[in-house]
């Protein structure tokens, strides 16, 4: 017997948008005339393609068969409604729903038919209101009303944040999150708490509905459930700089996660007893969740500068990925998250890392990331599979979409490069991470996201797009890569700088320029680049374009324009390391003791202010911005026995940190205030400072006439060296 044409024209239109997402690789691809602009080492030439006439038609067909798929797939589903408005026998009421809610999200993702989209949200609603079995898909018809009005840009928060309420009302029974709808319970708060968070930066109310979810799920005894959340809710807190709370929340996930375990605890490293939950055993989490949370672990350690535990879960982050990247996964990047999750069920999900399981009810298309700006890409997905659209609850899950292992694997580099951020030696592991960094992100700009390329042969029979493979999302990853490669050309430009190689700081500065203003990224790096530019005119010497760069970075990162871009902390950040390479670039100049007018008499007054606020800066400072603020004040306080006490609190952040530049500067400062009075101490620090200032040798002057730098950091060495031989002919 034939197919009633329904289900003929719904199997269609799913053909038709699969054949269209398999196209977005391949339209993601950048044509070989523009790779200019991004490529800079590691690509082969046999990976460019050499036609470049064949090419453009190549990726004009692919667009064309791109826009006919989908135009095919949304007349299907149309007809599909036409056909309940006309036939004699009308379209079963679930089939028209479950058609709306696909052609909705196809109008949404591909196109800007918003009247169509709310016309057709809103005959939904109508029949869906009529029997409480359709409830799932009137709470689906909700979430895409919702998701319009934030893509339309023009409602306001209150409005949105009124209908989310309301959509969570319809998940209460009595005062109480009813069983049958607790998924959408959970949807809706956390689309709330992203919404409020990425839109319009409303802290309290993020935090308010990731906690209601917290708690509900604490109360089921939703355990993974609950790791999930709270990792979304440690990520809040260091976007925030709220680094006691971010150690708080991870000690309550490490109390109850199957994590390795540190050998011996390093200073400032993380302890903690199993008191949450109160559990008799630890949680057992899926690998994709388990690598996230090492991920935010590393981070965290790298920038509170616990340097030892840092490296150590870097490390153990690398090996959690080559494990992972073993297992073989459906839908790269969507990890299942179980609600009520027996032993049983813990297996099956742990199975269902290997083996493919059937795709649930997906979600409304990914509008941006609810977790984070920078390394993941997280939306809360269905709840059930299209087969069980009754309210059961067995098998009720989550799917949250997370960044992809390939995408993972190459922001470690920079995780690397921010761990090891040390330029001493021949060959820095920073500076290695770092070219290997960005040789593998020139060749994802290019090539596309290995693991998004591959072919799916395992069709999935569900009933809607696997959101992780559409057009959008990766090209929101694409743009993401681009961030990280500028990232790493910063990072490595520093490098440069301290490693003496000024001609090379130059030249990454201005390739982080250039890309930063072609691609839409000088507004938010504005400030973070004055900062090392006026750093490198200070290296070499050139007083006045370091001042000029130095005060436009305090300027920028003092404006509201950062807050606007949602680098609050990172404003902070830079705004004290600009005033405090400020003051000491204003200490260096040799013009800086002539107070004789008035003008000089104004800028004394000026440090004073600097040296004042970033002195009221040192309480709630981390070591890596605190050793640099106290560095400036042993400078400037006046006291001998005042300044060795900033020298000494700054030297041990330097050890902590692993800051080898910086001990290298204290080392000096120290023998020199030690000369007079504990001269063989002062010479020991004063050698010690010149073998490690030539460790800071870039090899760029080595080659010539076959000589060897034996000055190392240009500054550093010099002055050291002269140190040396002054003390060696008062002998």
């Amino acid at each position: 017997s034939e197919l009633p044409p329904t289900i003929t024209l719904l199997h269609l239109a799913r053909v038709h948008l699969r054949e269209a997402r398999e196209l977005g690789p391949r339209l993601l691809e950048r044509p070989r005339w523009n790779m200019c602009d991004l490529v800079s080492c590691g690509l082969k030439r046999e990976d460019l393609r050499s036609d470049l006439k064949a090419e453009a038609f190549e990726r004009e067909m692919a667009a064309c068969a791109y826009r006919k798929h989908i135009r095919v797939a949304i007349s299907c589903l149309r007809s599909i409604l036409g056909l309940s408005r006309t036939a004699s026998d009308s379209v079963p009421a679930e089939l028209n729903l479950i058609t709306r809610c696909l052609l909705v999200e196809t109008l949404l993702r591909e196109t800007k038919e918003s009247r169509e989209i709310s016309e057709s949200i809103q005959q939904g609603l109508s029949i869906a209101r009529q029997r409480d079995s359709f409830a799932p898909l009137k709470f689906m018809l909700l979430e895409l009303q919702v998701l319009t009005d934030v893509r339309d840009g023009k409602v306001p928060f209150r409005q949105i944040k009124k209908q989310l309420e309301r959509c969570i009302e319809m998940t209460l029974k009595n005062g109480s999150v009813d069983p049958k709808h607790v998924v959408w319970y959970y949807r809706f708060q956390l689309l709330l708490s992203h919404i409020a968070y990425e839109r319009v930066k409303d802290f309290p109310i993020a935090l308010s509905a990731i906690r209601n979810v917290l708690d509900v799920a604490r109360s089921r005894n939703d355990k993974e459930l609950w790791i999930a959340v709270k990792t979304r809710e440690i990520r809040l807190a260091m976007d925030r700089s709220q680094w006691i709370l971010s150690g708080d929340l991870f000690k309550s996930i490490l109390a109850i996660v199957e994590l390795p375990t540190e050998p011996e605890a390093n200073e400032g490293s993380l302890t903690w007893v199993k008191e949450e939950l109160q559990l008799e055993k630890r949680v057992a989490i899926g690998q994709q969740l388990k690598v996230y949370i090492m991920l935010l672990l590393t981070l965290y350690y790298s920038i509170t500068g616990v340097s030892k535990s840092a490296k150590w879960w870097l490390k153990n982050l690398q090996e959690a990925m080559d494990e992972s990247e073993q297992m073989e996964i459906k839908i790269e990047g969507v990890y299942k998250v179980y609600l009520q999750s027996s032993d049983c069920l813990t297996r099956q999900r742990r199975l269902s890392m290997i083996t493919p399981v059937k795709s649930g009810f997906c979600s409304a298309p990914i509008v941006d990331s609810p977790f984070t700006k920078l390394f993941e890409e997280v939306d809360l997905q269905g709840a059930r599979a299209p087969s069980e659209l009754t309210n059961s609850t067995s098998t009720q899950y989550i799917s949250i979409s997370t960044m992809p292992r390939d995408f993972i694997r190459t922001f470690i580099y920079i995780l690397g490069i921010a761990v090891y951020f040390d330029g001493h030696g021949k060959s820095p592991k920073a500076l290695q991470y770092a070219l290997e960094g960005v040789e593998r992100i020139d060749r994802q700009l290019t090539l596309g996201l290995q693991l998004l390329n591959k072919e799916q042969k395992n069709v999935s029979t569900d009933f809607r797009l696997d959101e992780i493979m559409s057009l959008e999302f990766m090209q929101l990853s694409l743009d993401r890569l681009l961030d990280i490669k500028i990232e790493a050309i910063l990072m490595m430009s520093q490098l440069a700088i301290i490693r003496s190689d000024f001609q090379g700081a130059d030249q990454l500065l201005v390739n982080a320029i250039r890309l930063a203003r072609g691609q839409g990224r000088w507004k938010s790096l504005s400030a973070r680049i004055s900062l090392i530019k006026g750093m490198l005119s200070h290296a070499t010497v050139n007083m006045v374009p370091a001042r000029k760069s130095l005060l436009a970075a305090i300027f920028i990162s003092s404006s509201p324009k950062m807050v606007d871009c949602g680098q609050i902390s990172l404003a902070s950040d830079v705004s004290i390391l600009a005033k405090a390479s400020y003051v000491l670039a204003r200490l260096s100049d040799e013009h800086y003791l002539d107070c004789d007018t008035e003008l000089e008499a104004g800028r004394l007054l000026q440090l004073d202010r600097l040296t004042k606020e970033l002195a009221a800066a040192v309480k709630d400072s981390l070591p890596n911005l605190d050793m640099s603020i106290q560095l400036v004040l042993a400078l400037r306080c006046g006291e001998i026995v005042r300044a060795k006490q900033h020298l000494t609190v700054a030297l041990n952040d330097a050890n902590k940190t692993s800051n080898t530049h910086l001990k290298t500067i204290l080392l000096g400062l120290l023998s020199s205030m030690f000369l007079n009075t504990r001269n063989d101490q002062a010479f020991k620090m004063l050698h010690s400072c010149f073998k490690l200032a030539i460790g800071f040798n870039s090899g760029k002057f080595n080659s010539q006439a076959g000589l060897f730098n034996l000055v190392g950091h240009a500054n550093l060495g010099l002055w050291a060296g002269r140190k040396l031989l002054g003390e060696h002919f008062s002998f």
